[in-house]
This record gives C-alpha cells, sequence and structure tokens, in this order.
C-alpha cells in the first residue's frame, strides 16, 4: 500500500511541475516604428542596459535579436525594418505579475517609438 501510495505522489508531482512549466506566462507585443536601424538598436540597446541595472539580468546580442535571462524571466527583442518584437516569459514567481509587466513594457515602447 505504501508503494501504491508513493508512486501517486510521485506522479501527481510530475503532473503539478508539467502543469506549471506548460502554463508558463508568455508575454508577447509587436510595435511598428519608423526609425532608423542606428537609433532603434540605440533604444534597444539603452533598455539592455536598464535591465542589467534594475533587474540584474544579463543579455546578449543574436544578429538583430537582443536575448536577455534573469531569475524568474527570458526573452528577446528582436528588431525589425519597420517593428519592433517583444516577447517575455515568465516563471512561476513573476506569473501573477503578468498585466503590470506587460503594462510597463508597453508604456516603455510606447514612448520610446514615438
Amino acid at each position: 500500500m505504501q508503494k501504491y501510495k508513493n508512486q501517486l505522489q510521485a506522479n501527481w508531482l510530475l503532473l503539478f511541475f508539467t502543469v506549471i512549466f506548460y502554463f508558463m506566462a508568455t508575454i508577447h507585443i509587436t510595435r511598428s516604428h519608423q526609425l532608423d536601424p542606428e537609433t532603434i538598436r540605440s533604444k534597444v540597446q539603452e533598455l539592455a542596459n536598464t535591465l542589467v541595472e534594475k533587474l540584474s539580468a544579463e543579455y546578449q546580442w543574436e544578429q538583430d535579436r537582443l536575448v536577455f535571462n534573469r531569475s524568474g524571466a527570458n526573452g528577446f527583442v528582436r528588431i525589425g525594418d519597420q517593428e519592433l518584437e517583444v516577447e517575455v516569459k515568465l516563471g512561476m514567481m513573476l506569473r501573477p505579475l503578468k498585466s503590470t509587466i506587460e503594462k510597463t513594457i508597453t508604456e516603455y515602447l510606447d514612448q520610446q517609438l514615438t
């Protein structure tokens, strides 16, 4: 009976963590812009510097994408000719703050891209 109970608990834990990782909150925002390549890259670099200073994030450039990572979140900012794409995947601890984080990103983009 104890063996069955332990197996059942293990299965529930596996299911729990699978659901948590599957439903990891993702923020996806796309904004158009009319900025030249040098200006838009400069603005994204400023964002990267802010992520490092305020959120202890790490980042690296992969061609036209700024890929960032910090505890509880990771994502990228992709620079296109006429649009900017932002994707942020939030971990379990930041998931309840998804709407607040999304609003902050949206306001920042609206301010920087006009």
